[in-house]
C-alpha cells in the first residue's frame, strides 16, 4: 500500500481504530447476563474439537479446513466418533465448562477495595 497520498494514508490510519471497534462491538455481547454463558460454552466446545482433531490428526485448522467441515456428510463425520475424541471432549468441553461455571468467586481478592460484581 502506497502511503504517500493522504487518502491512503488515513485509510492506514483509521483501520487500527476500526478494528478496534468492531471486537469492541463483538466482545460487548459478552457482557450480557442471558447470552454471556452460551457464547462461553460454545467456544469451549469449538476449542475442545478443534484441539483434538489437530493434535490426533497433526492438521492445521485454515479457511480451507472448515469449508471442509461445512461440506461433511453425517456418515463422513460419524466415521471420525472414537472413543478418544469421547474421552478428550468430555475432558476438555464439558469438564471444564462445569468446574468453571460451577464454583463461586469472590468479587474482590484484595480486603478493602471496593466490590464490584460482574455477574
Amino acid at each position: 500500500m502506497d502511503i504517500s497520498q493522504l487518502n491512503n494514508l488515513l485509510f492506514f490510519l483509521s483501520m487500527p481504530v476500526t478494528l478496534l471497534f468492531a471486537l469492541n462491538f463483538i466482545f460487548s455481547f459478552l457482557l450480557l447476563p442471558y447470552i454471556r454463558k452460551p457464547i462461553i460454552i460454545l467456544i469451549f466446545i469449538s476449542d475442545a474439537l478443534a484441539q483434538y482433531f489437530m493434535l490426533s490428526y497433526g492438521v492445521l485448522i485454515d479457511r480451507g479446513m472448515v469449508q471442509n467441515v461445512l461440506d461433511t456428510t453425517p456418515m463422513e463425520s460419524f466415521s471420525l466418533l472414537s472413543p478418544q475424541l469421547i474421552y478428550h471432549f468430555w475432558c476438555s468441553a464439558c469438564y471444564r465448562p462445569w468446574l468453571f461455571f460451577g464454583s463461586k468467586s469472590s468479587p474482590s481478592c484484595f480486603p478493602g477495595t471496593p466490590r464490584v460484581f460482574i455477574f
